[in-house]
């Protein structure tokens, strides 16, 4: 049996609603290509593209759990390329 991605749910929730929320506008570069923000950026909802000279090489949508008797043990990203 793989071990659980995240092994105590109910912790790890407790300390996300603690991280300050950043929520950005449609079409907003939330990054520059070569650029550094030493942050995690987690999706909480929405999508995400990720364009390349004007090209949308990848997309990324809302992340979507697996759950085993009732635990969340991963999560899967919806429509990532």
């Amino acid at each position: 049996m793989p071990m659980p991605l995240i092994p105590d749910m109910a912790v790890f929730q407790r300390k996300f609603a603690t991280l300050p929320l950043v929520t950005y506008q449609a079409g907003e570069t939330v990054l520059s290509a070569a650029s550094t923000t030493g942050q995690l950026l987690i999706l909480k909802e929405g999508a995400v593209s990720v364009i390349k000279e004007g090209v949308e090489i990848a997309r990324v949508t809302e992340p979507r759990e697996r759950r085993e008797g009732g635990r969340i043990v991963d999560f899967e990203w919806v429509g990532a390329q």
